[in-house]
């Protein structure tokens, strides 16, 4: 005899929502699991003098770029590592939106931006996966990974 699990219809409404905002967060939240699955899609730009990286961007979609910056502390502490700090700031309504967290990545999948945020506790775990969307609203949460073993 096998047990049912009941449907939350709050959770299937959070799915259905999110799809429309934030585009295909399945596919998304499909390729976070993986190893590498994000790599491809990952923002290049180059550290200025202090560490920080920056991109200029629409998030907003107002027809003027906004800022997001992130800086990786660099340390070599491994696991856990130090906290790198990203910060979007909205031309629309010049409001500004900080995420810090151990490691953070930034990544442009299907034409908006994201960032991958993933935390270790050890070499052998527990890791941590949060992937966030970028929006005219900030900073939103889209999906979240834990797992023993090496982080994917």
């Amino acid at each position: 005899m096998t047990a049912t699990r009941a449907i939350n219809p709050g959770c299937v409404l959070w799915l259905f929502a999110s799809s429309s905002a934030f585009g295909h967060p399945s596919d998304l939240c499909e390729l976070a699991m993986k190893r590498g699955g994000l790599v491809q899609y990952a923002v290049q730009a180059e550290p200025d003098q202090n560490g920080t990286r920056t991109v200029k961007a629409d998030i907003d979609r107002d027809g003027s770029d906004d800022d997001l910056r992130w800086f990786d502390a660099g340390s070599r502490s491994k696991d856990p590592a130090d906290n790198s700090t990203l910060t979007l700031t909205l031309t629309s309504n010049r409001k500004s939106f900080t995420l810090e967290q151990q490691r953070l990545g930034v990544v442009k999948f299907e034409s908006r931006y994201y960032v991958v945020a993933t935390r270790v506790e050890s070499e052998l775990g527990p890791w941590y996966r949060d992937v966030f969307a970028l929006t005219e609203k900030g900073i939103t949460e889209v999906c979240s990974f834990e797992g023993k073993g090496q982080a994917p």
